[in-house]
């Protein structure tokens, strides 16, 4: 492979990812052998699914970082609005897998609201049965966001998660009582079944007095749906908490963000991109 005039071997490059931030190319690797994307053909299709509205460059490093991870057989939604169609288009990266039918682009009326209120927005919109029959016909939907990457550092691979209805990074025992009960879990970086997806909502009509993956997390089980255990969901994702070997991270911040940044190269992804100090909050959306 050849980048920036040098030679790369596939051996000696286990990870990259090459995103042009202000035109400052930014290359992450891994130093420990990297699982190859995943070829199983045991593994039925599904789709990864994300909802981004700006015009931003982490758009195509996230979007790569989650293609490198899924199954080939899988594709990825990406739910657009109107001002940033032709960001993507232009996306040398994104036109290829837009080209061999990879990437699917749907596009949603815009949030135009504060900042401040987005996860509203996201919460009434991921709890809406019509939102759901949008994405496309497949049982099994990663949800990702912005602030979300796999880490190749991990033993675990996605195929590892695929029995469960709803998984996501664990939320500490510290919340227990706030989240009533629920510790699984945050639907920023979540694997869901779309038929108890459905179903749920449909059986139990969402309330706004709760977030969107605390009502899946909750309630799944109303459906028949299996919601993770504890000990396995901090395998799939962390949370600010870092749990050691996740196979990804939500939002990477905390006390200890440096020693996040070392276990999982790609957190340098995510903006601002890793620092010896926690960095401002980064909405996602």
């Amino acid at each position: 492979m050849k980048h920036l005039g040098k030679i790369i071997s596939s051996s000696d490059l286990l990870l990259i990812y090459v995103s042009k931030f202000n035109k400052i190319t930014t290359i992450i690797k891994t130093n420990t052998t990297r699982k190859p994307t995943i070829l199983e053909s045991n593994i039925s299709s599904g789709v990864g699914v994300i909802i981004e509205f700006r015009s931003n460059n982490y758009l195509v490093a996230i979007i790569l970082n989650v293609f490198h991870n899924i199954p080939s057989n899988w594709s990825i939604q990406l739910f657009h609005g109107s001002s940033n169609y032709e960001f993507i288009m232009n996306s040398t990266s994104l036109l290829y897998f837009i080209k061999i039918g990879r990437l699917i682009l749907t596009q949603l009326p815009e949030y135009t609201g504060a900042s401040s209120q987005r996860h509203l927005f996201l919460n009434r919109l991921l709890t809406n049965e019509s939102f759901w029959k949008r994405v496309i016909n497949v049982e099994k939907i990663l949800f990702f966001q912005l602030d979300t990457v796999f880490c190749s550092n991990s033993p675990y691979k996605f195929s590892d998660f695929l029995e469960w209805d709803y998984i996501g990074a664990p939320w500490p025992y510290s919340w227990i009582n706030m989240t009533g009960g629920s510790l699984v879990g945050n639907g920023g970086f979540s694997l869901r079944s779309r038929s108890k997806t459905l179903a749920l909502i449909k059986t139990k009509p969402y309330s706004l007095s709760i977030y969107e993956d605390l009502y899946f997390g909750k309630y799944m089980p109303l459906v028949g749906g299996k919601v993770a255990p504890f000990e396995i969901a901090q395998k799939f994702s962390s949370e600010g908490q870092h749990y050691i070997n996740s196979m990804a991270i939500h939002k990477p911040f905390g006390d200890n963000y440096g020693r996040i940044c070392q276990l999982c190269p790609e957190a340098n992804l995510i903006p601002p991109f890793c620092r010896s100090q926690p960095p401002p909050y980064f909405f996602s959306m």
